[in-house]
């Protein structure tokens, strides 16, 4: 008899008296590992002569499992494939169970490559519990690498067979399964156990890649920064989601190919050519503002470049963030105070021919489209403006305004352009970005146009025909996304015709016209205005004295709607009163109704015949309900009964103060 023939007569006995008492005569004959094992099974009540498994999954059931566990599935079946491809022929099969011992796949035939009733089945349960002590089962309990052979196992049905099994984890070291290579117990070979330990450690690393990589990838996938990693070869090796979305194309399109397939290297005039040669010589670049040239469009970036090395100090590849020039000027618009404060909801009147302006704006704000307000100064042509931004498609943008009049002349091209370091004497460091690039994406607004020097005018024009921008003492160009309103208060057709406006100008301001006409022509919209603006003043509303309203209507408001807001403040922060006298308006504004003989009677007129005279003007505005005329007075009604004295009250018709 061979050597293994008597080691397995003298487990055999072992095993024998084991399941029928429990104990062995000569412990040293068997493992200490799988006497445990067997101790353990016998306190599960394992029956050790089950023809079976007991525990076999529907296919339901184990569909459901292998979706629970189809990242373990996706790793180690390239591995158990590959496996297998070593033993093919040697009658092995390669199995793959989960954390709870159930087989979730097997790759090789068992009918076919072990010719004995096999327990390894898809969907059975390989527990100590289960058939008490086999390969997958005890390796759960120890959690090391193990090969149980023949009589070693613990149920009679299986001491057919051997099967080396190791554990793997994943990237917290919790269990995450077993795989194991079962065949004949003819075939036993300690190698068997190396190959799968190998295989486990494996898959137990690749895990543990794939979750750092997933963190990492959920990390850069939140960043509204574009990144784009480059190998040592100049090909695309990784995109996150902002970089797909910035470039507008997938991972799949690009990765493993060239780098020259985002930026087309031609376009030397530009700053591709730049960018390669920092490639080639490994350099950095931090946060620089480049039009980068794509094969179908230009794009305004803002790029830093860093090249990344191995532990050994060699160039192993490049990171390339990328983060848009508009979204930048979105931020710095956020934070810098440059957005539309008004509404068309803001926008107050009834007039006809206001309504009208009001209506064409509404239209236009639908398009990007030029738009040239007109009107007189103080009539709400940056209100319009602000309102038609924000009812654009660019609400999200920027809306930045410069006054073309308030600028002095030298400094409004640098204020438009912007300029790069050292474009003049007393540049500032790093250069400086103008209003066009700060309004990118949005509405740059335009006012006073008309008082534009005429050598700006034909800067201007270029920059609006092209809509491209280069900066003052700089050579990129920058393509620009910006919707122009302009306002002016001047006649552009006069100023045209004396030459001191370009007529070419003038056409491409000129798109759509739209005339805000003076408040003296809007009659019907000035008590609607001053209640509004007192309303906004004093959070409540106000009455208007009917002498003050005739002298309102009749004063023709040379500062219009500007005029009008700052008068109806003045009026109400110098009073305690919720009501507008006559009295309390400006000399020049009552004097447009003949006001100077009330003005000239009520200054030297006792206090006290003031008082009267403010409370039954009152009185009469709130038709005799003193209640509200107290709370518009601000003071209690009580007051109102004292200063009127019984006989005026009575007169009056207003009962007791009680």
């Amino acid at each position: 008899m061979s050597g293994r023939s008597q080691e397995e007569r003298v487990l055999f006995e072992a095993w024998e008296k084991f399941v029928s008492t429990g104990a062995v005569s000569e412990p040293s004959c068997i493992r200490p590992e799988i006497l445990e094992s067997w101790k353990r099974s016998r306190t599960y009540g394992v029956d050790p002569f089950q023809k079976t498994e007991p525990i076999v999954l529907s296919r339901e059931e184990l569909r459901a499992r292998r979706e629970k566990n189809a990242d373990l599935l996706v790793v180690a079946t390239p591995y158990m494939e590959k496996l297998y491809r070593l033993v093919s022929g040697s009658n092995f099969v390669i199995s793959l169970a989960d954390q709870e011992g159930c087989v979730l796949k097997i790759t090789g035939d068992p009918r076919k490559e072990v010719a004995f009733s096999c327990s390894v089945r898809e969907g059975v349960f390989l527990t100590e519990q289960a058939i008490g002590t086999n390969g997958y089962g005890t390796v759960l309990v120890l959690r090391r690498p193990l090969q149980v052979w023949g009589v070693e196992h613990y149920c009679r049905f299986v001491h057919f067979v051997t099967c080396s099994c190791a554990p793997i984890y994943d990237v917290d070291g919790r269990l995450s399964g077993v795989i194991g290579m079962t065949g004949r117990k003819e075939l036993v070979h300690h190698h068997s156990l190396g190959m799968v330990t190998a295989a486990a450690d494996a898959i137990t690393n690749e895990l543990r890649f794939r979750e750092v990589v997933n963190q990492k990838e959920a990390t850069l996938s939140a960043l509204f920064d574009g990144i784009v990693v480059i190998n040592r070869e100049g090909k695309i090796v990784y995109l996150n989601a902002a970089a797909e979305k910035i470039l507008q194309a997938t991972s799949q399109k690009l990765i493993n190919k060239p780098l020259e397939q985002i930026f087309a290297p031609e376009a030397k005039e530009g700053f591709n050519g730049r960018l390669y040669e920092v490639l080639a010589r490994g350099e950095s670049l931090t946060d620089e503002l480049v039009n980068l040239v794509l094969p179908t469009k230009v794009l305004r970036l803002h790029l830093t470049v860093r090249p990344w090395k191995t532990s050994a100090g060699t160039r192993s590849g490049t990171v390339l963030v990328i983060r848009e020039g508009t979204r930048v000027s979105r931020m710095v618009t956020k934070y810098t105070g440059h957005v539309a404060r008004f509404t068309f909801s803001d926008i107050i009147g009834k007039e006809p021919r206001f309504l009208e302006a009001v209506e064409k704006a509404k239209k236009v704000a639908r398009s990007n489209c030029t738009v040239l307000l007109t009107g007189e100064s103080g009539t709400g042509k940056d209100i319009f403006a602000q309102a038609i931004h924000n009812a654009s498609n660019r609400r999200e943008g920027p809306f930045v305004a410069i006054n073309c009049a308030a600028v002095p002349r030298e400094l409004l091209a640098s204020e438009l352009f912007g300029y790069e370091e050292g474009a003049f004497t007393g540049a500032r460091k790093g250069g400086q970005i103008g209003k066009f690039e700060l309004a990118d994406g949005g509405t740059l607004f335009l006012d006073e146009i008309g008082d534009m020097p005429l050598d700006m005018q034909v800067v201007l024009l270029r920059v609006i025909e092209e809509k491209l921008l280069v900066r003052l003492g700089g050579k990129n160009v920058t393509p620009l996304d910006v919707r122009i309103i302009a306002a002016t208060n001047r006649d552009l057709e006069h100023e045209v015709a004396c030459g001191r406006f370009r007529t070419d100008l003038y056409y491409r301001l000129n798109v759509v016209k739209i005339h805000l006409p003076p408040l003296r022509e809007r009659k019907g919209d000035i008590m609607l205005q001053v209640r509004e603006f007192a309303s906004r003043f004093l959070k409540k509303d106000v009455a208007v004295e009917e002498e003050a309203q005739r002298a309102l209507l009749a004063y023709p408001w040379p500062g219009n709607v500007r005029e009008l807001r700052n008068v109806i403040e003045s009026v109400l922060a110098s009073s305690d009163d919720a009501v507008i006298f006559s009295f309390s308006l400006p000399d020049h504004i009552r004097t447009a109704v003949g006001g100077m003989v009330k003005t000239k009677k009520i200054p030297i007129a006792p206090l006290k015949e003031r008082e009267l005279e403010a409370i039954q003007e009152t009185l009469r505005l709130c038709n005799g309900n003193v209640a509200l005329a107290a709370r518009h007075l601000g003071v209690h009604r009580s007051t109102i009964y004292r200063k009127l004295g019984p006989e005026k009250t009575r007169k009056l018709g207003l009962g007791s103060s009680r």
